[in-house]
């Protein structure tokens, strides 16, 4: 009877304890749930626990010691929910109630509710799958010196005596800088002050005048044609004076002998022009400058005028390539014609001097040159009337391609060739008469109404062109050269006949350009 007894209890100690955890039995919350099970309080019942998540302590879901910060996205993009979220019947995940809204505020830590600044608001979508950009937030921007607001909302209005040049470009709030740190603007702080120039289409007032991205008025309107004023001259080819010791721009201007000496340059071998012939049109403004060797306002074939004048070479460049003579064109190398490139003194020479200042956001210039020769075909490579444009800066690179030339002369070619008639041989020559005289030829057109083409240009061979008939040019070229921001710089332009005072050239100079990136130095490629 005991036996019989022993066996009822046991099986029914048994039947409870199946059927206190089981999958039916009724629910509030997970302890009610045997292990291996957890509560579905939607429908106040156990269910198997198929991924294991049953910690007392963290009904979330997550397991004990794993991270509990919401999912990122998946890999290919879609939004994977947090353990908050909810499911609709088509399978979108919900994270928030549509038009729920949570406060924001993008900006610097604590600095909202200081001075203008105030959070905002997001507002969850339509659909409750995600929430709106931040809105309302006002945040911190450029401080006005001395108005009684704190616009950059650090907890006081500023003042000249308590402003700060952050960026170090030696500016502040209090005298005209608009941009000090990354929240003030969309360009580099540093490169953004009233003595930098604008640069076009960057969405940035560069020169923070209250305008983004606005042309630059030109200065050369007006200037007469015959002055003899250096700093007129800079305004033509678009080098404007520096409005104060900090501005940017041109500081002085002279006309010397190359050598630097003094004197009296005659009048005929400079002008301001706003043409020249039928086609020649300024590149920008209304002016470009020209320099000749003989007579820039010449008449008909009037290129043989002495001017009575010799000087130096630039001591420097002449040091530079070996202290005697000039340097010769490497296009002209093992040619049986070559002669000296020629040697001291030079002829019927003038040279315009500038020293600028350069903008804070600029590491480079280029500046348009078109050079003309009688000389042209038939002293190519044998005496070469020189064009040179030195470049006295600070700048260095690690970068040789950057460099600029060790002579200072950035008036030359990518292989080495100064700027000149021998030029024609590295195919810099493109407007020339005779058409055929080199493969890069294309006629004179550029030149009708000039004193270079007084009759139609012939076709034949080079030797069977008249003098009266022959000349060429390179056309529009661009002079580049690499500098230090904000630094003052020491710019040289020379023209000069070698070995005679005949057979003039002349050169046509606009468009003075600022870059923000160096580049190689030199003549750039067409």
């Amino acid at each position: 009877m005991k036996k019989i007894a022993l066996i009822s209890i046991m099986f029914l100690s048994l039947f409870f304890m199946v059927s206190c955890g089981g999958d039916d039995e009724t629910c509030e919350q997970n302890e009610d749930c045997a292990t291996g099970f957890i509560c579905d309080q939607a429908i106040g019942e156990c269910i198997p626990d198929n991924e294991g998540k049953t910690d007392e302590n963290n009904e979330s879901g997550t397991s004990e010691g794993e991270n509990n910060t919401p999912d990122e996205g998946a890999a290919d993009g879609t939004n994977v929910p947090d353990d908050d979220a909810e499911i609709h019947e088509g399978g979108i995940y919900v994270t928030c109630t549509p038009g729920e809204r949570m406060e924001c505020y993008e900006g610097p830590s604590g600095t909202a509710g200081v001075g203008l600044c105030k959070t905002g608001y997001k507002e969850c979508v339509e659909d409750g799958t995600d929430w709106s950009e931040c809105r309302d937030q006002v945040l911190p921007v450029a401080e006005i010196c001395s108005d009684g607001i704190d616009q950059d909302c650090d907890g006081s209005d500023l003042t000249p005596e308590t402003a700060v040049d952050i960026d170090g470009d030696g500016y502040t709030y209090c005298n005209g800088d608009c941009c000090e740190t990354g929240w003030d603007c969309l360009g580099d702080p540093e490169k953004v002050n009233p003595s930098s120039f604008e640069v076009p289409s960057n969405a940035v007032d560069d020169n923070c005048n209250g305008e983004v991205d606005e042309v630059v008025s030109a200065c050369d309107a007006n200037i007469m044609q015959d002055t003899t004023n250096p700093m007129d001259m800079a305004q033509s080819i678009d080098l404007c004076p520096a409005a104060n010791e900090k501005r940017f721009g041109v500081l002085t201007a002279k006309l010397l002998f190359p050598d630097g000496t003094e004197g009296e340059i005659p009048a005929q071998q400079h002008a301001v022009l706003t043409g020249y012939g039928n086609v020649l049109k300024p590149k920008a403004g209304n002016s470009f400058l020209a320099f000749s060797t003989g007579k820039v306002l010449a008449g008909q074939s009037e290129f043989e005028i002495d001017n009575g004048t010799s000087s130096g070479a630039p001591a420097d460049w002449l040091q530079a390539n070996g202290g005697e003579s000039f340097p010769d064109s490497p296009a002209c190398n093992g040619l049986l014609n070559q002669s000296d490139p020629g040697k001291p003194p030079l002829n019927d020479p003038v040279m315009f001097e500038l020293t600028i200042r350069a903008p804070k956001n600029a590491a480079a210039f280029g500046v348009g040159v078109y050079y003309i020769s009688s000389e042209f075909p038939t002293y190519v490579c044998q005496y070469n009337d020189f064009f040179v444009m030195l470049l006295d800066s600070t700048f260095t690179s690690t970068d040789p391609t950057l460099q600029n030339p060790a002579d200072k002369n950035i008036a030359m070619d990518s292989l080495g060739n100064p700027l000149g008639i021998n030029l024609a041989k590295s195919g810099l020559f493109n407007v020339c008469c005779p058409r055929n005289a080199y493969p890069s030829c294309q006629g004179d057109e550029e030149l009708k109404g000039t004193p270079f083409t007084p009759n139609q240009c012939p076709s034949g061979v080079i030797g069977a062109v008249n003098m009266e008939n022959a000349h060429g040019a390179t056309g529009w070229l661009e002079v580049r050269g690499n500098i230090v921001p904000g630094e003052e710089f020491k710019l040289r332009m020379a023209i000069w006949d070698t070995n005679d005072h005949v057979l003039d050239s002349m050169v046509l100079i606009d468009n003075f350009q600022w870059y923000e990136v160096a580049g190689k130095p030199g003549i750039a490629p067409k």
